[in-house]
């Protein structure tokens, strides 16, 4: 079981001593905004997440009554994606749910940003999203489970997490990230609060890596190149079997890029009608024979 250690913030953590986050951090998604109001410490994590050398994300949280594309536009002029920045992550709270119009309204909201958002970048963001908050939808989740799901599920004590698996929402059979409790050693770790939101990512370090790779955030913001399949093809010494670019998920056919089974089985079915060796992984050859089509 790989997993890698994050964590995320918000104005709530203060002043942050970047210095007493522990080596294991890897990761920290940060708050951007909140229907259309910045979050106040935002730019100033956002710049200084990059600068400590941690892999950064940044989350929105959906005001569901209120106008979806508006907060689209906010949130994607807020935050200066750059290359190597994790995709994009929308905050579904069972409070915003339950303060909804309808569930079929709420539904219809959450659906609305992650389909635009994702036609606007070319690749697709990911759901925070618990349990408890697909029950309250009362059955209106359809299209839900195809992104990416930073699951909500608290553990206590925390330190129990490492060896568990986490509550699954209804319709999703695996999650990406995790957030398994708010009570982290905020202070020790740098933090004016006393708590801390921790999380983890489900994968090697090279996973999480290609995962903050997967977009082109620079130019028309659209697909990856084929440049970017050198840097992601299968790699003997590390072991793993790529997740790849949204470009090639399209190319193979891929509806469930978080399912590393489908992926692979995707390529090799690929593979096979190109007449390649159908083994799953990207390699030098399978690369030659992708860019004739991308």
């Amino acid at each position: 079981m790989s997993r890698i250690d994050g964590i995320d913030i918000s104005k709530w953590q203060g002043d942050i001593e970047w210095g007493k986050i522990p080596s294991q951090v890897k990761f920290i998604i940060a708050k951007a905004s909140q229907y259309n109001w910045a979050d106040s410490k935002f730019h100033k994590n956002w710049s200084e997440i990059k600068e400590n050398g941690f892999i950064r994300g940044a989350y929105h949280l959906i005001h569901l009554n209120e106008d979806i594309q508006e907060q689209v536009n906010f949130y994607l002029d807020l935050v200066p994606f750059e290359q190597g920045d994790l995709p994009p992550f929308l905050d579904v709270e069972t409070s915003k749910i339950d303060a909804a119009e309808s569930p079929e309204r709420a539904h219809a909201g959450i659906l609305e940003w992650l389909q635009t958002v994702e036609q606007r970048i070319g690749g697709k963001p990911l759901l925070y999203i618990s349990p408890r908050g697909v029950r309250h939808l009362e059955g209106h989740t359809e299209g839900l489970n195809e992104y990416g799901l930073w699951d909500v599920h608290y553990i206590d004590p925390y330190e129990d997490a490492a060896d568990r698996e986490p509550n699954l929402p209804e319709t999703f059979t695996e999650w990406v990230f995790w957030q398994y409790t708010s009570s982290g050693p905020g202070e020790e770790w740098g933090m004016e609060s006393n708590g801390l939101d921790l999380d983890y990512f489900d994968g090697s370090l090279e996973q999480l890596i290609l995962l903050a790779n997967s977009i082109q955030w620079e130019g028309d913001m659209l697909l990856t190149p084929p440049e970017a399949l050198e840097a992601a093809q299968y790699n003997e010494s590390r072991g793993y079997t790529l997740r790849q670019t949204h470009r090639i998920f399209d190319l193979v056919k891929v509806t469930n890029p978080w399912d590393s089974v489908h992926v692979a089985n995707k390529i090799a079915e690929w593979q096979q009608a190109q007449g390649l060796t159908p083994d799953g992984k990207i390699g030098n050859k399978t690369v030659e024979k992708m860019t004739e089509f991308l």
